[in-house]
């Protein structure tokens, strides 16, 4: 049994729990608490079962694991070989950096930094975006997404992936769509969609 990457935090006195891959969020008691902190301290990470089994054997934390969506189960051999056919890809997400101005309690980023800070290079986001073009095959439209860290610490690079996007999807006759997720900031002359959050939590 291997358990998935998760944050855990504390804010106002309540404990909080993010599954990082499916970004849930769940509410936790403080012993619960306890042991998924002592589970999430061990320095090989959540990948060894094996590494905390006194913690993993406690049946409430285990069914709750599962509850939770943490709980990674092996894959059952079934002995039939299945064809997987492309797919198009009609949308990514550019990591324009890994940090960030604020200290968000519930960000499992750890400021935005995912334990590396550093900036996505121009050639790079460039050549994502000839990526997308190429693995949307028939689709009409793509949608980009600037995520980081704090986003709009590289305005720059937003404003020239967005025209360089514009650009280059005009020239084989698809549109174009964009979306910023960031912490409460007006967005203004290009035409994108928002995701953000509006919480005190945060220094």
């Amino acid at each position: 049994m291997k358990i998935r990457p998760f944050h855990l935090f504390e804010n106002r006195g309540l404990w909080c729990l993010i599954n990082i891959e499916e970004m849930e969020a769940f509410a936790v008691d403080g012993r619960t608490a306890g042991m998924l902190k002592k589970l999430s301290a061990e320095p090989s990470g959540f990948e060894q079962s094996t590494s905390k089994p006194d913690i993993l054997a406690h049946p409430t934390l285990s069914d709750m694991l599962r509850v939770w969506g943490l709980v990674e189960e092996g894959e059952r051999q079934t002995g039939r070989t299945t064809r997987i056919e492309p797919v198009p890809v009609e949308d990514i997400a550019l990591f324009l950096n890994q940090f960030c101005n604020l200290n968000c309690t519930y960000c499992y980023g750890i400021k935005g930094e995912y334990g590396s800070p550093g900036s996505l290079e121009e050639a790079t986001a460039y050549r994502a975006v000839d990526w997308l073009i190429e693995q949307s095959g028939e689709m009409k439209g793509i949608s980009l997404s600037f995520f980081g860290g704090e986003p709009f610490l590289s305005f720059p690079l937003m404003k020239a992936v967005t025209a360089y996007a514009r650009l280059k999807t005009r020239e084989v006759g698809k549109t174009v769509s964009f979306s910023v997720c960031e912490i409460r900031r007006p967005l203004a002359s290009h035409s994108c969609s928002k995701a953000g959050t509006l919480d005190s939590g945060c220094g």
